[in-house]
């Protein structure tokens, strides 16, 4: 066997190696030979950021955005699972029932339900804010998301494979707005429209925390 064999070996894998990670999206998903936790799929979009979606396998995805300089805007914690839809364990996917629901962002066309700041909150009645607020999905506290995640998570090429439970053309409530009388829906696509608070339509919840 020639000495340059080995050699000739070691560089084929090296190029193979960075082939991969030069590709704009790359996805690892052999359930055989990756644990759940280890799954992720990212995502690099024109505005020169980048999008990782992990799946910890427990009914969580954690979700980075940074810059491909390294610079991180944020790391989150998101159910995999709308409301009103319940996390599988064995197939690692939603199970639907009779979800996934739909919930009222305030039940009035005004600021009653929001901070100063224009987050959500729960005055007088906000059933977007409660169905998070009393969700104890690995004994966390939960929140409705933020919008530009669910932008984010939206527009990543994987959003249906990561989040099976988010279906395409169904809207989804973002937590911020600075309107008085509406609030931002995002769908597939991270589509956006603003639409009366006293509508009903989807809601994901994010860990209402810091996650490291």
């Amino acid at each position: 066997m020639s000495n340059k064999t080995p050699l000739a070996l070691l560089l084929a894998s090296a190029a193979l190696f960075m082939n991969c990670w030069a590709s704009t999206y790359d996805e690892y998903d052999d359930m055989s030979d990756f644990p759940w936790f280890l799954l992720y799929y990212r995502a690099s979009y024109p505005s020169g950021n980048e999008v990782i979606l992990e799946d910890r396998g427990d009914g969580t995805i954690v979700v980075t955005k940074r810059s491909l300089s390294g610079y991180r805007y944020y790391r989150v914690v998101v159910k995999k699972c709308p409301q009103g839809s319940l996390y599988n364990g064995a197939t690692h996917t939603c199970v639907t029932g009779e979800g996934p629901q739909t919930f009222q962002y305030c039940s009035a066309n005004s600021n009653a339900c929001n901070n100063s700041d224009g987050t959500l909150n729960n005055q007088p009645t906000s059933a977007a804010y409660a169905t998070c607020a009393s969700d104890t999905t690995q004994s966390l506290t939960w929140m409705v998301i933020k919008a530009d995640v669910l932008a984010d998570i939206m527009l990543h090429p994987d959003r249906g494979t990561v989040f099976p439970g988010l279906s395409a053309g169904n809207w989804y409530w973002g937590n911020q707005t600075t309107m008085t009388d509406r609030a931002t829906v995002y769908r597939d696509g991270a589509f956006k429209e603003n639409r009366l608070k006293t509508e009903s339509h989807g809601v994901l919840c994010q860990h209402d925390g810091v996650y490291l």
